[in-house]
């Protein structure tokens, strides 16, 4: 087992685990973390009933392949890759599957100022975070630095 993979087996399950916790489940509905790690595949799903109808999505698909994490799906707002690079994964490391085979790196030299230093801020808060005792998702780290940004913004 390549010690890279294990490595990014450890951030993509810790990062899903938190999406889990950070959406939580109702009497209804469940998120569900699906992990076939012997072919280093990561889903997160929701299943359930809401309002009548039934509920079944694919939020966020993560394979390893080639010690490079392929996003498959994202369902996400912000996008997971992002996350991905604040949790210390090379965004060279990092393929967006979902899209046409010329468009599927990650460009981070084309975000905006304002994504850029989202991204450090980030990046500084969740080493901060990870040093003290207390608890706080990467996700609310990035909900703070996105609202801070854009207070700083208007």
């Amino acid at each position: 087992m390549d010690s890279v993979n294990l490595q990014y087996r450890s951030i993509v399950e810790k990062l899903l685990q938190e999406y889990i916790d950070f959406l939580g489940n109702d009497d209804l509905a469940e998120v569900k973390l699906v992990l076939d790690e012997k072919h280093d595949r990561y889903l997160l799903v929701e299943t359930g009933w809401q309002n009548g109808y039934r509920i079944y999505g694919n939020l966020i698909h993560i394979e390893i392949i080639d010690n490079k994490l392929w996003i498959e799906h994202d369902g996400t707002e912000d996008g997971v890759a992002y996350e991905l690079m604040a949790a210390g994964i090379p965004e060279a490391d990092i393929v967006l599957a979902f899209k046409l085979p010329e468009l599927q790196k990650v460009r981070s030299a084309k975000l905006s100022r304002r994504e850029s230093a989202a991204i450090s801020r980030l990046r500084a808060l969740y080493t901060i975070n990870n040093q003290t005792e207390k608890p706080m998702t990467r996700i609310g780290l990035a909900f703070l630095v996105l609202v801070n940004s854009a207070k700083r913004y208007r």
